[in-house]
């Protein structure tokens, strides 16, 4: 099979094919002959390929690149960066830095830098005296620059492929970015005058204001994406979320919740991927804080009894989620949540008639339609001594239970059913 791989290799490289495509084809070769493996496996590794979430963020990069090119957002920018460092030495080429660090946190795409800034640029620059591999190179280097802008399409494949937060590799580019772009132009202001290359008049304050005015909408492009890309980085953190992959949705979560400091929305977003990661006591951590950022947010309180309650913490368990109710009295969650505390918890003070009423009251809220809320009614009943009703509500749970399919809650619901019907028949 490896011969058959490389012969195919060999020959659809000689051939001019590209590379991905010979790799692909070489591949297919050597499954096909081995005939060990079924070819749907070469579909379905190319659909696993694709089906990202993340790296469809890159062709809606290159478009938006594309759009900004010929819209015209290049040339405005260019001659605000002109204006505002043009008349220094060497600024001609410095106007190349300042407006490839803007147009790449606008566009992601590196092609789509040089194409735009590059058209724009080294024409005048030739005409200023620069060589053409002098004007080439400094396009090239300010648009490797833009690399570390974010967003940027490289960071994206980065983080799809190591499994490294996205938002992580963009928030560690601003920095390298700005370092770069003052090193290339400090060699600019060396090279320029070695090269005898004289500044420019320094623009006049109406230039300037002027520039300004026409970069406007541009600029703007860069400020509005900073909310989007926000949200954005929420959705990669959902999705991420959904998908199981708890530890990089907790990287996520941790980005925004650093681009948002104190946002309520964001450490829950962080609190809820710690629960699923496991990370309990960091899961409280971030909870309190958010009580004390936000003391009325029902949901960070009912997420706080419920990290209490995976570190078998009853007594703060409930009192967290009593937190809840009482800022969203017509929580089911919270009120099932305290009301199984209440009935079955030794840890916390037992109280069944208070959780007979507060499951009562959750049962009405979901319609008598939540098997889980109504397994805890009856061990409620049943501790209060009520068995029959206990039996009755059990019964309940039991049939919505297996309508669902949900084995493991039937087997639960049947298990405390039997004990409430061998205590019923008791003297």
């Amino acid at each position: 099979m490896i011969a058959i791989i490389g012969l195919c290799f060999l020959v659809f490289l000689g051939l001019g094919v590209p590379v991905a495509f010979t790799i692909a084809v070489a591949g297919f070769a050597g499954l096909w002959w081995s005939g060990e493996y079924p070819l749907t496996v070469i579909v379905k590794q190319i659909f696993e390929g694709i089906d990202s979430f993340v790296l469809l963020a890159i062709p809606l990069f290159i478009l938006a690149g594309a759009f900004m090119e010929t819209g015209g957002i290049a040339v405005r920018l260019v001659r605000l960066a002109q204006v505002l460092v043009g008349w220094i030495r060497g600024g001609l080429s410095m106007a190349v830095v300042v407006a490839e660090y803007i147009f790449s946190g606008i566009s992601g795409s590196t092609v789509a830098d040089v194409s735009a800034i590059g058209s724009t640029m080294i024409p005048p620059m030739l005409r200023a005296g620069y060589r053409p591999e002098q004007a080439v190179a400094v396009v090239s280097a300010a648009s490797a620059m833009g690399i570390l802008v974010p967003p940027c399409i490289l960071m994206i494949v980065i983080g799809s492929v190591a499994n490294v937060s996205v938002a992580a590799l963009f928030a560690a580019g601003f920095l390298p970015a700005v370092v770069l772009a003052l090193a290339i132009m400090v060699y600019i202001w060396y090279d320029a005058g070695r090269s005898g290359i004289e500044a420019r008049a320094r623009a006049t304050w109406t230039d300037i204001w002027r520039a300004f005015v026409d970069a406007i909408i541009p600029l703007q492009h860069a400020v509005a994406l900073q909310p989007a890309r926000m949200e954005a980085l929420d959705n990669l953190a959902q999705a991420l979320l959904q998908s199981g992959r708890s530890q990089e949705a907790v990287a996520s979560f941790e980005q925004a919740a650093k681009l948002r400091p104190g946002d309520p929305d964001a450490l829950n977003g962080l609190a809820i991927a710690l629960l699923q990661a496991g990370r309990f006591a960091d899961a409280v951590s971030t909870l309190r804080h958010v009580t004390q950022v936000d003391p009325k947010s029902a949901e960070a309180w009912g997420n706080l009894g419920v990290a209490y309650s995976q570190m078998q913490q009853m007594r703060e368990a409930a009192s967290a989620f009593q937190h809840a109710i009482d800022l969203q009295p017509d929580s089911p969650q919270a009120l099932t949540a305290l009301a199984w505390i209440e009935a079955t918890e030794h840890d916390a003070p037992l109280n069944p008639e208070h959780a007979i009423r507060l499951a009562s009251r959750a049962a009405e809220l979901t319609g008598q339609h939540d098997a889980h809320v109504l397994d805890v009614l009856a061990a409620a009943y049943a501790v209060d001594g009520r068995f029959p009703d206990a039996i009755r509500t059990s019964e309940a749970a039991e049939k919505l239970a297996a309508s669902g399919k949900d084995a493991d809650l039937t087997a639960r619901i049947r298990a405390r059913l039997s004990i409430y019907r061998r205590h019923s028949r008791q003297p």
